[in-house]
Parts: structure tokens; sequence; C-alpha cells
């Protein structure tokens, strides 16, 4: 199809791995920068067309680039105890390096050169106000009222900042226990986002509501409740949800992704019944999880998506 053409991308790689004391401490580092251009995505369209979108060559040219940084290493070990510890970190970075006649394409309101591809252009929140209990935006161009886009100002992003890993084994005698802890610092869309129904409807709402604004004076960041959809604070709270910025908030996290612990049986058991290795064991998957986010979960991110299931299994292994 000559309306098409090859994704082109170049690509940079640079990596260095070391080890000491004979590998007891072993690092590597990686840093990648690729640059891509003609996308191949689907260009959005106006409703009228009849189509949400048409298969097109981007002509944004979009820079990823990061570091990844793994290390492994044994702190103590000896006949009777071993404390093994590894460690994993992610810094990644995207930009928008350019955009021939952004300006004039669908993506005006959405990308902005210099920046990543993952910021959203919205109305700036300015509170809750104390006496009338709505939401509040900043007038832009201050002609009374908030209107789209004349209106959008604040930039905020939807991106990982940096991601990583912390796992730790321990071994004594028979015993052995292992966990991984999982970290994220990020920031993503809240409650205020994924929950389709205004507040006053009868639907599921967090526990955070319970600081709503109820009588003039209050003084809070989350506007009162309302059943009539004509109202100020409808018409408000749908601003908020769909273009404010305070949809989006602090989403970092640290979860303790998986904890295990074991013990073999003796090995004179093991002679006695003829059997190879006895193991019996219990184990946690996402047991807890550290976060000030306002929502269900963090990493879903979603009010209509079951966050990680909190799973506790014990057993019994035989190896014949």
């Amino acid at each position: 199809n000559p309306n098409y053409k090859w994704e082109t991308n170049q690509k940079l790689d640079i990596a260095m791995e070391f080890g000491l004391a004979k590998d007891r401490l072993f690092v590597s580092v990686d840093y990648y920068h690729n640059i891509t251009t003609n996308q191949l995505i689907g260009y959005p369209l106006s409703y009228v067309t009849g189509f949400p979108s048409i298969k097109d060559n981007s002509p944004a040219k979009l820079l990823n680039e990061g570091w990844e940084i793994e290390t492994n290493g044994v702190l103590i070990k000896n006949d009777h105890f071993t404390w093994s510890l590894s460690l994993n970190l992610t810094f990644p970075k995207n930009e928008l390096l350019s955009y021939p006649n952004l300006a004039g394409s669908n993506y005006a309101n959405v990308y902005e050169i210099g920046k990543p591809i993952y910021i959203k252009k919205l109305f700036h929140g300015t509170g809750v106000d104390p006496k009338t209990g709505v939401y509040t935006f900043l007038d832009v161009n201050k002609d009374g009222q908030i209107t789209y886009p004349e209106d959008l100002t604040d930039y905020k992003t939807l991106a990982k900042n940096y991601f990583g890993g912390l796992g730790s084994s321990f071994q004594y005698g028979r015993w052995q226990l292992n966990f991984l802890l999982q970290f994220v610092q990020q920031t993503g869309y809240n409650y205020l986002y994924s929950d389709p129904a205004a507040p006053g409807t009868m639907t599921n709402q967090p526990t955070l509501v319970l600081n709503r604004w109820r009588q003039p004076g209050n003084i809070t960041n989350i506007q009162q409740f309302t059943q009539d959809p004509g109202s100020p604070a409808s018409q408000a709270w749908f601003n908020a949800s769909l273009l404010g910025d305070n949809t989006i908030s602090n989403a970092s996290f640290i979860r303790l992704k998986n904890i295990s612990l074991s013990y073999h049986l003796p090995q004179k058991w093991m002679d006695k019944n003829h059997w190879q290795d006895v193991r019996i064991y219990a184990q946690a998957q996402n047991l807890f999880t550290i976060s000030d986010y306002e929502g269900l979960d963090p990493e879903t991110q979603s009010t209509s998506v079951l966050p990680p299931l909190r799973t506790i299994v014990a057993g019994v292994q035989f190896i014949f």
C-alpha cells in the first residue's frame, strides 16, 4: 500500500556487567536510547465521518530512553546460614521530539513538543468553594465560564518515574524464607476519574467521600453530593471527572508481592522412608500494600477492575 511506510527505529544500547568477590556481588547496568518515527497508529477522526479513526503513519518523532540496574549479592554464607539479596531498578523516560504541524492536527490539545506523550492537558482545579460546595477551576480566558478547550491549562503526566523490586532469601539449616517487594513511583488516575457515577447517585463510593462538603464554611477537597443532574454541582463534577487535573494524583506504592517459608524434613527421615525430599511450605501473594492512593488499587487504577488478589497457600511436597 503506497499510503503506508515502515516504522523506523534507531536503537542504541550500552550495557556493563561486573562481579566482585568471585561474583558474590554481581551488578548489571544497561542504558537504552530509542528514537521511533512513522508509527502506524489509529489517527482520530471527527465522528461526523462515521468512523472513530483511520490507520495512518504518525509524523511524530519519539524518544524512549532509560536506565536499568540489577544487583545480586550474597551477603552472608557459611555452613549454617546464607543470606542473599537482589535489587532491580528501572528509570524510564519518554519525550516527543518533534511533530510537524502539531497545532493543526487532532493532537493539538493532547501532545506538546519536549514533553512525554503520557501528558494530559486539563482544567486546573482550585479546590472546593467553601460557600457553594462545588469544584472550582482556573478561568484562563476570564470569561466567567469553564469551557473546552479555552480553559485547558495544566499538564499532568501519567507515567512511572521509576519502578523495581527488592528480593531476599534466607536459609538456615533446613529452613528457607524468601520474599519480594515491588515498588513503583508514579502518578495515575484516582477514583474521581474511574467512577462513572456522580456523587449522590446510588453507587458505591470510597470512604474518602465521608469528608465531602456538607454546609457553608466547610473546608475540604471533595465537593457536595447531589442527585440533581442540572445543578452547578453536577456540572462541576463532570468537569472534574472528565477533564480536571484533580483526577490525577500520587499512585506510588510498595507491595509485598510474595513471601514463602519452607522446611525440609531431616535426611534420616528421607532414607528411612525411601523419599528424595519432603518440603512443608506456606506462601502468600499480595499480602499488603503501602500507598496513599485515592482509590481501590494503585496498580490497576480502576473501580471496575479487580485488584491483585491476596492469596495464602500452605502444603506439603513429596518427591519420591
